[in-house]
């Protein structure tokens, strides 16, 4: 507690461990004034618009610089794996407090501090009855998190750019208690810290695994297990021809909306950028792809092929009305036209 209330430049990071503390994880950064930070496990748990929501960016450039600065950072609920943050190692400087159900954490990559093991509801819940009721001035906290979006959204690159105006029609359409299920494919690996979920239990994705085929699958148990939850799944054209059967599972037994958008480049895309940024030349990441559209028809699937990125927007629309299974083919160069 001590440490917590003398922290300067206190930030906090939650994962999937403490989706059920929501609400406790928004007040503690509230009375703190301190930057929220996710795991991809943990997206959703502060709303959006919340001021000190930083999102899932300790991915990218400008999260590492902002967590670099902390002098006490709060871990709740999450492995810290460099699975979530593309990089061996956080730059971090600050003292690590961590709260774990599993004790096993507290001392493996990133000893900590202070441990304290419990639930994370309940005991961020009690950090919060023995801190102050008034919150700290967050000015220069709100300030940071703001510069940290405007520094993701202006570092992307082409392909990144064309990902987030695909995720941005997505937003427009996607209803409010959706979830999206997303496979091991760029525009996925882009919506990890770029797309913003509304709510915890919004984002599915196969993070340390990097399972190919995951996406159409958990989409189809989310269903079951959320019948009444609208779901996107987002796969790319190789990661689908891993579990493309599992339409047939889709159509006989979904009742309600499932929008399978296929993000189809003709590629195991990051495979093969990886290969030549190592300068190997690319094999068998050109996979030779079948008539996805006869492909998802011959299923029962209503399939839609927009021709831009309007047309994507509007057959997104009538997916989350309709009843029943809906392939979306959204081919690269169609991505490229308003």
């Amino acid at each position: 507690m001590a440490k917590l209330q003398a922290a300067r430049r206190p930030m906090i990071i939650a994962g999937g461990g403490a989706l059920n503390a929501a609400q406790a994880l928004e007040a503690l950064s509230t009375r703190l004034a301190a930057p929220f930070f996710s795991s991809v496990a943990g997206k959703g748990l502060l709303p959006p618009d919340a001021l000190l929501n930083a999102g899932s960016t300790l991915c990218v450039e400008p999260g590492w610089e902002l967590i670099a600065q902390a002098d006490v950072v709060l871990a709740v609920g999450t492995e810290m794996a460099d699975t979530d943050y593309w990089r061996e190692r956080l730059p971090l400087n600050a003292e690590l407090l961590r709260i774990d159900i599993d004790s096993r954490k507290f001392n493996d990559f990133y000893p900590c501090a202070v441990a304290l093991q419990g639930d994370a509801q309940q005991t961020v819940a009690a950090l919060l009855e023995r801190l102050p009721e008034s919150a700290r001035d967050a000015s220069a906290a709100i300030q940071a998190v703001d510069t940290l979006r405007k520094a993701v959204k202006a570092g992307h690159g082409t392909l990144q750019s064309i990902h987030q105006a695909i995720l941005d029609r997505v937003s427009a359409e996607l209803p409010d208690n959706a979830f999206i299920s997303s496979d091991m494919t760029q525009l996925a690996y882009t919506g990890n810290y770029a797309f913003s979920s509304k709510a915890p239990r919004s984002w599915l994705h196969p993070t340390g695994y990097g399972t190919l085929g995951y996406g159409l699958p958990a989409g189809i148990g989310a269903k079951f297990g959320a019948p009444n939850r609208p779901g996107l799944v987002l796969v790319g054209d190789g990661g689908f021809l891993y579990t493309a059967q599992e339409l047939a599972t889709a159509v006989e037994e979904l009742r309600s909306p499932l929008v399978v958008l296929l993000w189809n480049n003709d590629a195991l895309g990051q495979i093969r950028d990886d290969m030549l940024g190592l300068d190997i030349e690319p094999i068998g990441v050109l996979p030779r792809n079948p008539d996805f559209a006869a492909l998802g028809r011959a299923f029962g699937c209503t399939v839609t092929q927009p021709q831009s990125l309007g047309e994507l927007q509007t057959d997104l629309r009538a997916g989350f009305k309709r009843n029943g299974v809906t392939l979306i083919e959204l081919k690269h160069a169609c991505a490229l036209v308003g």
